[in-house]
């Protein structure tokens, strides 16, 4: 299988980006997660 080091990377951070939407979901809420999504979403938004 022949693929881009740019496109796994960007499949690997799909999967954990949507596993993490999972999670956050299902999880119960609490300021300290709040505070990680906070500080996580930006970074990922500036990413894409």
């Amino acid at each position: 299988m022949n693929i881009s080091k740019t496109t796994l990377a960007a499949a690997i951070g799909a999967v954990a980006v949507g596993a993490f939407l999972i999670w956050r979901a299902t999880s119960p809420g609490d300021a300290a997660a709040d505070h990680i999504d906070d500080v996580t979403v930006p970074e990922l938004s500036a990413q894409a």
